[in-house]
């Protein structure tokens, strides 16, 4: 888990935080005057517009509805089927929203849409990025990293390399866990207040514990650590931390929609009206969510 655990005088030089907002609109539409204010004010969005119309359209069936993704989002009429090859218009507004996510997450997040995911009949994409690097305050010494077991949810182990170091550190005992803080350098400089940031690392004292640990955090959140929970080193004996990197793609669509989020899917009941003019036909509503990360953790940071 990262969590931001209070305010420093200024900027550290060994942490980036940026976000990225974006919003690709078909050329035929525009954003109401109230919706841009407010993307563009409080959100700081990027306004572009994006050939989703095909200048040949292949034969395709009626189409009734919208889509929507995240880290990126996207607003469309649901896609039909179709029949041929995809078209040339919309697979060149996914290559460039696909690239715009790229270059907002410093490249390492590459085609988060996938093919088919934009259609002749999308009206809007919205995107959203956030970008995090950090160097650890004290850094790992790379010549302490060596290779151990790493225990599996589904059982059995693997070997993977873990980072160690010989000095105090963040650490708590909980019942059934132990929870290791790292915070992240932070430097003096010009600037106003800004955010510390650390990593909780959770470790459930049954080898194959970690989904009822899961269920336990989840269910009540106030057990999550924070800096006035951490604020004292203490003296630890053996402590290494895993070396990896780890990235998921996922439709979201499916489970946003088992936690109760049905509304903005409603081809009926979803009132997105106040975004766009004039009012398409029919009317939008989302279709689809994508959701990508990837987090590396190293000897020098995250």
């Amino acid at each position: 888990m990262l969590a931001a655990d209070g305010a420093a005088g200024a900027a550290g030089v060994g942490t980036t935080v940026r976000f990225a907002n974006g919003i690709s609109i078909d050329a035929a539409l525009r954003l109401t005057d109230a919706y841009a204010r407010v993307v563009t004010g409080h959100y700081r969005a990027e306004v572009r517009s994006v050939p989703f119309k095909s200048k040949v359209r292949s034969p395709r069936l009626p189409a009734d509805a919208i889509s929507l993704p995240r880290p990126t989002r996207t607003l469309t009429p649901h896609p039909s089927p179709s029949f041929g090859l995809p078209d040339p218009q919309p697979e060149e507004a996914r290559r460039q929203i696909n690239q715009w996510i790229e270059s907002a997450t410093a490249g390492r997040i590459k085609d988060l849409l996938p093919q088919g995911s934009i259609s002749s009949v999308t009206q809007a994409v919205l995107t959203n990025a956030l970008y995090f690097k950090g160097a650890w305050l004290r850094p790992f010494d790379a010549r302490f990293t060596q290779h151990a077991a790493f225990y599996l949810t589904t059982g059995g182990h693997v070997r993977v390399p873990f980072m160690s170091r010989a000095r105090d550190q963040y650490v708590a005992r909980r019942p059934g866990y132990k929870v290791l803080k790292l915070p992240y350098a932070n430097a003096p400089g010009a600037g106003g207040q800004h955010r510390i940031f650390s990593m909780y690392i959770y470790l459930p004292d049954d080898y194959y514990g970690l989904p009822g640990l899961l269920h336990t955090l989840s269910s009540n959140p106030a057990l999550l650590e924070s800096s006035r929970t951490m604020s004292s080193r203490v003296p630890v004996g053996t402590f290494m931390v895993p070396k990896f990197t780890i990235s998921c793609k996922t439709d979201a669509t499916k489970m946003l929609r088992v936690l109760g989020l049905n509304l903005p899917f409603d081809p009926v009941h979803a009132d997105l009206s106040e975004m766009v003019e004039p009012p398409p036909e029919p009317p939008l509503v989302v279709s689809e969510i994508h959701h990508t990360c990837f987090v590396e953790v190293n000897e020098e940071g995250t």
